[in-house]
């Protein structure tokens, strides 16, 4: 990836998509074994899953398993 295009998406970051990738850190059964870059995929992928992820979590809860 262009330097410039995952500089753009790193700025676009919203406060919900920090959040969300705090959120995510702390459900994580699985160890971390390179936090500087599970953190930064987490953040860089956070605008494309944070959707997704919430949709399932809801759909989740509405069929009484939450």
């Amino acid at each position: 990836m262009p330097a410039k295009a995952v500089k753009k998406r790193f700025l676009e970051l919203r406060q919900d998509h920090i959040e969300y990738v705090i959120y995510c850190v702390k459900e994580n059964a699985t160890k971390v074994r390179n936090i500087k870059a599970y953190l930064t995929a987490a953040l860089y992928n956070a605008p494309a899953t944070i959707n997704h992820y919430y949709q399932a979590e809801v759909s989740h809860r509405f069929r009484g398993n939450g």
